[in-house]
This record gives C-alpha cells, structure tokens and sequence, in this order.
C-alpha cells in the first residue's frame, strides 16, 4: 500500500511538472501565432498553416489543463472559484477553442434568455464544454448538429450538450 501510494505520488508530480513546462511554450506558440495572424504582410498560404499553429497550439494547451485538473480533483485541490458569469460569454468561450473539425459540423448555441448567468467557475466550465463538444466533433458522423443550450431550472442553472449522432454502443456504456 505505501509504496503504491509512492508510486502514484511520483506520477502525479511527474503529470504535473511536465505540464507546467508545456504549458509556457504552447501559449507562447499560439500568442505567435495570434500576433502574426493580425499582421497585414501575412501571405493567404500562411494565414491558414497559422491557424492551424494557433488551434493545436491551444488543444494541446487545453489537453495540460485537463491533465492538470485530473491530478488536482484526485487531490482534492481543485479550488473552485465561483462568481457569476453569463452563460453566452462561456459558450462563446469554448467555441473558440475547438476541435479544428468543428467547421464540418452545424453547432448551434440556444439560451433561454442571453443575459442568463449562473455562478460558476468560468475556467473550469469552459474546459468541460469544450471537452465534451469536442468529443461530439470526434464521434459523430461529418454534417451533424451538435446544440449547446442553457435554461433555468429553480434556482439552478442547467447546461446540456447534445448531438444527433448515433450515441454509444449498448457493449462500450460500460
């Protein structure tokens, strides 16, 4: 049991190390990339190859976040930081940062009210939507409508993500 503990505290600590030294370099490659997008001298060859930089720059970027959350929830360290924030904004958000293939699907946001706001950890929120819009992207077949929408439920606030794919096998749910 206590060498197993070792063990895992070692990987954590490696996960976590290796994830703030990419961290760095990933937002510097895509905060280039964002400076040299703007730039007007920008041939239309490299604007694409630059967003192409610019976009798995920040996967990558959101793949050392998720890394990250993963050993903080198994440490219990997650430190929420809620306030209130408006819905759209994190939607819009997280639209920015999608899957590259996002383009071949019809994603569409639907809010009840756009000034809808629920007190959330903003980072955190964004992180999972973009997490589970991207696993639509990935998962459901080219043309397929994947909806983002928000509504007020009592004093609570819920978020649903759904697509028109065809789901998961019945022999994979477990």
């Amino acid at each position: 049991q206590e060498e197993e503990a070792k063990a895992s505290a070692k990987v954590k600590n490696l996960i976590t190390e290796m994830s703030h030294d990419l961290r760095t370099p990933l937002t510097s490659i895509s905060g280039a990339a964002s400076v040299l997008l703007s730039s007007p001298e920008v041939s239309p060859q490299n604007v694409a190859m630059l967003r192409d930089i610019k976009n798995d720059a920040d996967s990558l970027i959101i793949m050392v976040e998720n890394l990250l959350s993963i050993t903080r929830i198994e440490d219990d360290k997650l430190g929420l930081k809620t306030q209130p924030e408006l819905l759209e904004e994190i939607f819009q958000e997280a639209l920015q940062h999608l899957d590259r293939n996002a383009s071949q699907h019809q994603i569409s946001v639907e809010l009840e009210d756009d000034l809808l706001m629920a007190n959330v950890d903003a980072r955190l929120l964004v992180q999972v939507v973009i997490n589970i819009v991207n696993n639509a992207i990935k998962y459901t077949p080219e043309g397929s409508h994947i909806t983002l929408s928000a509504h007020r439920e009592g004093d609570q606030v819920e978020v649903e993500i759904a697509d028109d794919g065809p789901g998961i096998d019945q022999d994979a749910k477990d």
